[in-house]
């Protein structure tokens, strides 16, 4: 039942934002869609606009066909190279957690039951900070908000290398593991919103593919390094997810374009 019903909502949800969900002015222009239509999409984004004019998406200049050779133009190859880094040292603490957090609790005297809770509440608090990251990245931008979810994964999984775990201190282990996945998946998500905001319309699927496909590859390693870490104990195991959220926290800096505050500018940078 439980994987029927994680496989149903998620269709339910594709079925009514395939409906509901508006396309974007870039890509409407980019299909070469009439005037109104590009308008009424543009004013979900900022009431301000006009209903008609002249709406021309300049983030496309330059790049002629998607390729991956196309994320690396001179214009790009500094910010996708930071994102793939993003991608890859955000997913690897990620795994690390889904994997081995359980075996960690359960090494340390907690029942099945407990360390299932610990992982379920991380994953409770990953689903509130992806929409308060969200609801962030559009008042404040992406780079102020990201940077500061991350910075608080990083500060929340030191906080958990540094405490005993112990049935003793499980109260206070379960809210700090759904404060941690509160701000650890909220950087994740955020981070495929970053990357549709990167790159032009044309390339932007490849792009957002590419970056989550190398992140992948931090999927995959993290079965290594969640092993490594074990051996050491739960200082190493939490030291571990804290330096892989701290060199995202770096990589996102280093990217270059971002999404404005949607309160005080109009929709995406190059866009008028």
């Amino acid at each position: 039942m439980l994987f029927v019903v994680s496989g149903v909502l998620p269709m339910i949800v594709a079925l009514i934002l395939a409906i509901a969900l508006p396309e974007s002015p870039q890509y409407l222009l980019a299909r070469g869609a009439d005037t109104a239509k590009v308008a009424k999409s543009v004013r979900i984004l900022d009431e301000t606009a006009a209903a008609f004019g002249v709406f021309v998406d300049r983030r496309d200049a330059g790049v002629q066909r998607a390729s991956v050779t196309a994320l690396f133009i001179a214009g790009l190859r500094r910010t996708t190279t930071a994102l793939w880094i993003a991608f890859f040292f955000c997913l690897l603490p990620v795994y690390v957690l889904y994997a081995w957090a359980p075996t960690l609790l359960t090494s340390k005297g907690f029942d099945v039951q407990s360390a299932s809770l610990g992982l379920a509440l991380f994953n409770f608090g990953g689903v509130g900070g992806c929409i308060v990251t969200g609801w962030a990245i559009g008042r404040y931008g992406s780079r102020i908000a990201i940077l500061t979810i991350a910075g608080a994964a990083t500060v929340g999984a030191a906080v958990l290398a540094s405490m005993p775990l112990s049935t003793e201190t499980q109260p206070l282990l379960m809210a700090l593991l759904c404060v941690e996945g509160f701000c650890l998946l909220g950087a994740q998500g955020s981070l495929y919103a970053l990357a549709a905001n990167v790159y032009p319309t044309n390339i932007r699927s490849t792009g957002v593919g590419a970056a989550a496909g190398f992140g992948r590859a931090g999927a995959i390693v993290s079965a290594y390094v969640g092993t490594y870490a074990l051996n050491y104990g739960a200082t190493a195991f939490f030291a571990v997810i804290a330096g892989c959220v701290a060199i995202t926290f770096v990589a996102v800096t280093i990217v270059d374009v971002h999404q404005t505050a949607l309160r005080s500018h109009s929709p995406g940078p190059g866009f008028r």
